[in-house]
Parts: C-alpha cells; structure tokens; sequence
C-alpha cells in the first residue's frame, strides 16, 4: 500500500559524507533520510521496511551558511570538566573552540512517496 508523507520545516541538512568536517547538505533528502522520517512516524522497523518511490520538491531550494563554535574534545555527562562549566568554576580555553562551517537548507517542504 502506497503512502504519501509531507515533511516540512524551517531548516534542513541532509550531510554528504565526503565533508568530514564541514557539513554540507544535499539538496533533497537521501532515501535514508526518508526512511528514518517514516520508520519514526509509523514506528513499525520490524514488520516493514519502507522502499522510497519518489521525493517531491515543494518550496525552491534555498541555502545559507551558518558557523558556529564547537568544543575540540569529547566529553562525557560525568566528566569533572562538565561540572566545573556547570557550576561556573571553569572557563572554556579559545584553544578548546574550533569554529566550523555548515551549509544547510532553509524553508524546506517535501513530499515522500514509499510503499
């Protein structure tokens, strides 16, 4: 049974794989993408696997560039670090914070045909 899914939002970054570091989106969704919408719309992983028939582009594909600042390191939720920031006892080092760029959708609107 076929079904027809409208997905639409403000921003979108579907990200290609070959920019590691700086994200960069595709223009449409990526037929995992789609399957990721529907599989938690529907919520059935095991009894179906949805097959992508067609993606439609509603609004025109508009880009901007957004940089924003990330911490260098991987920190866990216990890390004494993390409590410090919390509790205002430690600063974030400039050389903990890189800066990066990411290209992502705006005003987004889809339609998903699957089966």
């Amino acid at each position: 049974m076929a079904q027809a899914v409208r997905v639409w939002g403000n921003y979108a970054c579907f990200t290609r794989p070959e920019s590691k570091v700086e994200r960069i989106t595709y223009n449409v969704p990526t037929p995992s993408a789609c399957k990721g919408v529907l599989d938690s719309i529907y919520c059935k992983p095991q009894e179906m696997e949805w097959i992508i028939d067609k993606i439609h582009v509603l609004n025109p594909i508009n880009h901007i560039n957004i940089t924003r600042n990330e911490i260098g390191e991987t920190m866990c939720p216990t890390h004494k670090k993390i409590k410090k920031l919390i509790d205002g006892k430690e600063v974030i080092n400039k050389k903990d914070v890189i800066q990066r760029n990411t290209q992502i959708l705006t005003n987004v609107d889809y339609i998903i045909e699957a089966h």
